[in-house]
């Protein structure tokens, strides 16, 4: 549930066919990580390595998909939106290398 006790608006009916795939990213990260140690890379590597997935990201859907990425996380703008904006990104993070995919999660959810 969110903040206003509401399910998440992926969990939304229309949104259904996406889940397997998500899950099975995850489920395939989370695998490959059981023991071992998380890769980090140096704070400047790190910005360059962002810089090219962004990079790629609007090689593949174009420089609006970067506009539609910064909405994720504005309530205000349309799930469809906000939806397409997360797909664009991991689709992008689809193409990476299994370690790099796991970098990208990691500096995503701030565990890096």
């Amino acid at each position: 549930m969110d903040q206003a006790g509401a399910p998440p608006w992926l969990m939304d009916k229309k949104y259904r066919a996406y889940r397997p795939g998500l899950q099975q990213a995850l489920t395939g990260l989370i695998d490959n990580a059981q023991g071992k140690w998380p890769r980090s890379l140096p704070a400047e590597q790190n910005s360059l390595f962002i810089r090219r997935v962004v990079s790629q990201m609007v090689d593949g859907y174009g420089p609006d998909s970067l506009k539609r990425y910064e909405l994720v996380s504005n309530e205000n703008a349309s799930p469809e939106i906000r939806c397409l904006g997360l797909h664009q990104l991991y689709e992008t993070i689809d193409t990476l290398p299994l370690e790099l995919r796991a970098q990208v999660v990691r500096g995503y959810f701030g565990q890096d």
